[in-house]
């Protein structure tokens, strides 16, 4: 991604507005799931805004959350936390459901994506963009951020802004599977505030890439795995 693509993300997340254009879509924040689960409210969060930017090492495994025998997701690498701030978490009709500490990373150089992709491949992922939720130290409230993150990742909740205007998620990462499908990844980390330490939930979407050119996006995906540290 050139200079150009990082700002606008920075500037999207941040609210500004600004048209120039960028490969990631923020039709995100619009899909709606048919298969949406009933909601159960995440508890409310008292954000201690952390001071960004920082950048730190991670080295996640997350396990298939269906316990299906599928193999581990390894995330490796060092993340910069560009921007860090509280949001609203809001549901499909816009209703408040929480307040908790979010924000945008960037991936470092040489980070990695394995163990999750097709025939052992290696994704790289240096200078992606991703989310984070910040997590407050105690017993449960990683759990409970965990489940946030999976929430968020899978477009049940959505991030806002005090006005209400939607705070789209980075669109996925893309590798290609076989013929005319790809998976499509969807990382948020969750950061525990007290020891710095990374969890994450890693959305896998498998989409068709051709064949239907004027396809709807909500019929392009057909299948979805999801992978959590905890």
């Amino acid at each position: 991604m050139n200079r150009i693509g990082r700002i606008v993300v920075l500037l999207t997340f941040l609210g500004a507005a600004c048209t120039v254009s960028t490969s990631m879509p923020a039709e995100r924040a619009d899909r709606r799931l048919e298969d949406s689960p009933p909601l159960r409210s995440p508890p409310e969060v008292t954000p201690s805004l952390l001071e960004t930017p920082i950048t730190e090492a991670i080295d996640v495994s997350a396990q298939p959350a269906d316990g299906s025998h599928l193999a581990a997701c390894h995330l490796a690498g060092t993340v910069t936390l560009w921007v860090s701030r509280p949001l609203r978490v809001v549901d499909e009709t816009r209703e408040e459901k929480a307040v908790a500490e979010a924000g945008l990373l960037q991936f470092g150089q040489r980070s990695i994506l394995e163990g999750c992709l097709p025939d052992g491949v290696r994704l790289d992922i240096s200078e992606q963009f991703a989310n984070f939720v910040v997590a407050e130290g105690g017993a449960h409230h990683p759990e409970e951020a965990i489940a946030l993150a999976s929430l968020l990742a899978q477009d049940f909740l959505h991030l806002a802004h005090a006005d209400g205007t939607l705070v789209p998620l980075v669109a996925g990462l893309r590798a290609r599977a076989l013929g005319s499908l790809a998976h499509e990844y969807t990382i948020v980390l969750i950061r525990d505030a007290s020891s710095d330490a990374y969890d994450a939930v890693i959305l896998r979407e498998t989409v068709r890439t051709k064949f239907s050119p004027r396809l709807p996006e909500t019929d392009r995906r057909f299948s979805r795995v999801k992978w959590t540290s905890k």
